[in-house]
């Protein structure tokens, strides 16, 4: 039977709580701690044999597998001619072995396989079992840097070739990630590129640029001496219109993706026309195309999100991926709330549904579709939950609101489209409040330009707000709230403020300007309210959350732009849940992120039923420390006996700076990282025993933990000895 035991008592302390020094001298009304810990993102990532977004392909030097880059799922997996998963690298992050939108994978002599981590403007280096080993890189225009990176290339003996589009420009790297040299220059002179989006090996060592915005390909020695090139740009034979891809196949033949043809074009060795196929065949946004070793050929499309496999002469074979809507995974979702009972309802706007989830942010169900009927939604935005468990959806596209159950059953709708009262033109949020002790919903109607107060049935009560910029005036508003005392808030989106008014709309100030600077607000699109008054706006604009004193007083901002744990995109709407965690839908990164104030008191610990961490995470346990032993059992009946893996995240604190003793002991693969420092690597392992150190400056540090149980008994523990 499944067990976890008891964290042992000793001088070294399990992982767990972190602790942070006080706040000394600090004004009263900055003691609150600022709520901008990440603590996790709930967005799930797909299963084998589907892709985020499909990126590029490398065709294996031994067989006839494949490489793919899965850029929204920060991985590259090898699969079968099948579209068998076979093999699996790569989390999200900036850590050692991590990875941040890969762009592009391509493999050496030795089997290692070479990651153009293109969000952490990087090429990572992992070994044929998986195993991180090194990498090269950084941000930045000098020499050995990227600025753009979209594609590598890599030799037999490791030389790494990395094209970056931005800087029309070749770099070579040696084995060991030292830069050899560069060439290349904005331009269609010889020599020149126009963002290069492609690059590939020729077997008899020259190199070949898929020349994107001048329609050609251009061959370059592998010491960047131009010898050529070849194509203008059209339709016909031997032809290019913008290619971002190419590929010499063992037989010296060579394929080219077209995006503006649609269509692959395998020309000879004299890169003279054979054949091509494509435009009429499915395919519509090519991003790659690779060779294997038998002559295979396997073409990336990024619009329909599929590799497809085809012979030499253009027949298709076989497909995988596609574009689906999963449980769990959202696209552009824009609204969010929570329950009393923690229960997390996110509007998942473009697949035309509502996300439920339970307090933990395990995946409940779903509910509604794309439609006009009762219960269907056209673009669902706000979200608000009723203290009676009844949940209100702003259904934009359609002009109204549907009220449902906590199960989202039971619909009943209201509003239609129009500028009268009780009528609603796309709004986009609404709020729960109260008046003469009875439960009312304010609206933010968008595009009239005004807020509406109606009854829990929907009875129209009142309205106010015009279009402008004048103390009361709106527009756009996008966002609303419900303070403490009744007070509602609005994110004056079009004037880059908040407005608060009273329940009747009297004007009560209005806090905000635009610019990135304390205090100001760029499009502000969600707003939240604290029991204690604090305020959380949604800073779309400037890709973060902005949290202000109760008067307006800025107290702090944080999120930064990326894609990364803890950064934003584009934040559209935030909600707060009972015990304090923030969440914030972000439609640019398609997840909620959740954050916190100060460290974890516990770890998060999401289980899934598969080994390559895809997917719905099935269980999510929240222990003090990583101690589990399930021996010959199972974590519970929702996970297979054998073939699960966990993901943990984490805080723990240095009071000191130094090297920290750190213990791992497990039956089954780990990796680790701490700090962003992978500290162990053994995936593949099928024990670990592992007794390092780790340097870390003084202060908190996340954790993440990731454990795979292949077979047999199933154990991990892990233990901190911070030094001091």
């Amino acid at each position: 039977a499944a067990r976890r035991t008891a964290p042992r008592a000793a001088a070294a302390a399990v992982l767990g709580l972190a602790a942070v020094a006080g706040a000394g001298d600090v004004p009263a009304h900055a003691q609150r701690p600022l709520s901008d810990r990440f603590r996790y993102a709930i967005g799930a990532q797909d299963g084998p044999g589907q892709f985020g977004a499909v990126a590029g392909l490398a065709g294996s030097r031994t067989d006839d597998s494949v490489w793919v880059a899965d850029r929204l799922n920060h991985r590259v997996q090898r699969y079968t001619t099948r579209g068998e998963l076979l093999a699996q690298t790569g989390s999200y992050g900036t850590g050692d072995g991590q990875l941040n939108q890969p762009r592009a994978v391509a493999l050496d002599g030795e089997g290692n396989v070479y990651v153009l981590d293109a969000g952490n403007f990087r090429v990572q280096v992992f070994g044929p079992d998986g195993a991180y080993r090194s990498h090269f890189g950084s941000r930045g225009d000098a020499d050995g840097q990227l600025l753009e990176p979209v594609d590598l290339a890599v030799s037999e003996n490791g030389t790494a070739y990395v094209l970056d589009a931005a800087r029309a420009r070749v770099q070579r790297f040696a084995r060991d990630g030292t830069l050899a040299n560069a060439w290349g220059g904005v331009g269609a002179g010889e020599g020149q590129l126009d963002r290069p989006m492609g690059i590939a090996l020729h077997p008899d060592g020259t190199l070949y640029v898929a020349d994107t915005g001048n329609h050609r390909l251009v061959r370059f020695s592998n010491r960047g001496t131009f010898l050529g090139a070849w194509g203008s740009r059209g339709s016909g034979p031997g032809q290019l219109d913008t290619p971002v891809d190419v590929v010499a196949a063992p037989d010296e033949t060579f394929f080219v993706a077209e995006r503006g043809n649609r269509r692959v074009q395998r020309l000879d060795a004299d890169k003279r026309h054979l054949t091509d196929w494509g435009h009429f065949d499915g395919l519509e946004d090519l991003v790659s195309v690779t060779a294997t070793y038998g002559n295979v050929i396997y073409v990336a499309d990024a619009r329909i999100n599929k590799v497809v496999r085809y012979t030499p002469e253009g027949s298709f074979e076989y497909e995988w991926g596609g574009v689906k809507v999963v449980d769990g995974k959202f696209d552009g979702p824009s609204g969010v709330a929570v329950a009393a009972n923690g229960t997390l309802y996110v509007a998942d706007t473009n697949h035309d549904r509502v996300q439920r989830f339970n307090a933990q942010g395990v995946f409940l169900d779903g509910f509604g579709a794309s439609g006009q009927a009762l219960g269907d939604f056209s673009r669902p935005r706000g979200i608000a939950a009723a203290p009676d468990t009844t949940v209100y959806v702003v259904d934009g596209g359609n002009h109204r609101i549907q009220r449902f159950s906590a199960a989202g059953t039971s619909p009943t709708a209201f509003g239609q489209r129009g500028a009268g009262p009780g009528q609603l033109e796309r709004p986009m949020a609404a709020a729960i409040g109260e008046v003469g002790g009875e439960p009312v919903l304010f609206v933010a109607d968008t595009f009239n330009h005004r807020v509406q107060r109606l009854s829990r049935t929907g009875a129209f009560q009142a309205q106010w707000g015009t279009r402008g910029a004048d103390a009361g005036q709106l527009d756009r508003p996008t966002g609303i709230a419900v303070g403490p005392d009744w007070t509602v808030y609005v994110a004056d989106t079009g004037n880059h403020r908040i407005q608060r008014f009273g329940a009747d709309g009297a004007p009560r100030g209005a806090w905000g300007t635009r610019g990135a600077g304390a205090g100001q607000l760029d499009t502000p699109q969600g707003v939240a309210v604290a029991p204690d008054g604090t305020v959380f706006v949604a800073d779309t604009g400037n890709a973060r959350v902005v949290e202000l004193e109760p008067d307006g007083r800025f107290r702090g901002a944080w999120g930064m732009p990326g894609t990364s744990d803890g950064a934003l995109a584009r934040p559209f709407a935030i909600a707060l849940a009972p015990d304090g965690r923030v969440i914030v839908a972000d439609e640019g990164t398609g997840r909620a992120h959740v954050f916190g104030m100060g460290p974890m008191a516990a770890f998060r610990v999401e289980m899934h039923d598969n080994p390559t961490l895809a997917g719905l995470p099935r269980l999510v346990d929240e222990p003090a420390a990583i101690r589990y032993n399930w021996g010959d059992g199972r974590p519970s009946a929702a996970l297979p006996a054998d073939g699960f893996s966990l993901r943990a995240l984490g805080d723990v604190s240095a009071a000191e700076g130094g090297d920290h003793g750190v213990e791992v002991a497990a039956d089954g693969g780990v990796r680790l990282w701490i700090g962003g420092k992978l500290v162990v690597d053994q995936w593949a392992a099928p024990t670990v025993d592992a007794k390092t150190t780790v340097a870390l400056p003084a202060g908190v540090h996340r954790v993440v933990l990731e454990y795979v149980d292949p077979a047999g008994p199933a154990r991990v523990g892990l233990t901190w000895a911070p030094r001091g």
